[in-house]
């Protein structure tokens, strides 16, 4: 009778924890994707743009873009004109050692996650740092991945935990965790605790929340977008069904070199950007040519977009992007990076819509 009871529970269990069933719909739709204009960014002989890491839209629809190179967050008028610079290089109050992404709130506050230092600083609109974070001291073996966003007063932060080291792909697993105000955890989404050999050795995933604290995300190399509730359980999944996408294979090992790794990430769809803008939910994804690891030239990424409802439903299923989508504002306007070339970064605008409304 004990043993009946225990594989009732079993079954129970695995019941309560069985994913909900993968699909997509496609509805025929008419839209419209019109240009609002192209913004230069300003260089100055005492600042440069080295490497557009992560790029954010405050509010009043300045634009900030977190440099790769030298760690700080630059920030310009709408119309591109230099403002200032947020944090510098460097591992005290104020600096940051390894930029590897920043977001804006509401209330026009900056924060960026150092990869190097495990932490997250806060600075408020005059450019001065408020907070530090020791986000990640309770996990020895975790890391910060992109993204992290601040959203209805929730801090969503992407991490990766590596079980031992040397790593291998299946000792990795990728997760977001969602904070308080107060540092304290609220919730984990997407726990890539299976089928990890499969994706790339740096699990690499984006994300983000709806109004009502719905949160979407989608693994890179992954053609299927997950949804859960607010207090992280899975209640969506569907396709994005991609006509140019190139399903995963198996990546060569750690020791195949430059040349194999690149030739591996040129044979793989990746997964870019996914924002959420009112009622629309946008993934890009990017195609790229071997000869683009080599010169880094946009002509050799091909990007595109997927368009969805907030239920799933694809209303666009192969939209050609002018460049790589960075961001949206909450006024519904997209942003790509159309151009980057020495001293010259040109940031585009556009406007989806459907036809009648």
């Amino acid at each position: 009778m004990k043993s009946l009871v225990h594989i009732f529970v079993l079954i129970l269990i695995i019941g309560c924890n069985k994913r909900p069933e993968i699909y997509s719909y496609k509805r025929d739709v008419k839209y419209s994707f019109q240009p609002l204009g192209r913004v230069v960014l300003q260089y100055t002989d005492s600042m440069f743009i080295g490497r557009l890491l992560s790029f954010a839209v405050f509010k009043d629809d300045k634009l900030s873009i977190g440099d790769y190179l030298d760690s700080k967050v630059k920030i310009f008028s709408s119309d591109g004109k230099f403002i200032k610079s947020i944090s510098r290089k460097g591992s005290g109050p104020g600096e940051t050692r390894t930029l590897l992404w920043h977001c804006v709130d509401d209330s026009g506050r900056v924060w960026i996650s150092d990869y190097a230092l495990r932490r997250v600083s806060v600075y408020d609109t005059s450019g001065s740092v408020r907070d530090i974070w020791s986000a990640l001291d309770s996990c020895d073996n975790c890391h910060f991945r992109n993204t992290i966003r601040v959203v209805n007063n929730r801090i969503y932060i992407g991490i990766i935990r590596t079980v031992r080291n040397p790593v291998k792909a299946s000792d990795i697993s990728s997760l977001v965790t969602a904070f308080d105000f107060e540092h304290k955890p609220i919730a984990e989404y997407g726990k890539y605790d299976q089928n990890v050999e499969k994706y790339s050795l740096e699990p690499h995933f984006v994300f983000d929340v709806d109004s009502s604290g719905n949160f979407y995300f989608v693994h890179d190399n992954s053609n299927i977008i997950w949804r859960s509730s607010a207090d992280g359980q899975i209640t969506k999944g569907f396709y994005y069904p991609v006509n140019e996408y190139r399903p995963i294979k198996d990546p060569p090992p750690i020791s195949g070199g430059r040349r194999r790794w690149a030739e591996w990430y040129a044979s793989t769809t990746a997964t870019g950007t996914l924002e959420i803008v009112g009622k629309y939910l946008f993934v890009s994804f990017a195609n790229r040519d071997l000869e683009y690891f080599t010169s880094y030239d946009s002509r050799y990424r091909h990007e595109y977009l997927q368009v969805f409802d907030l239920d799933g439903n694809c209303l666009v299923d192969l939209l050609k992007a002018p460049g790589q989508f960075l961001s949206a504002d909450d006024a519904g306007v997209l942003y790509f990076l159309e151009e980057e070339e020495p001293e010259r970064m040109v940031i585009s605008k556009y406007k989806f819509a459907l036809v009648g409304e």
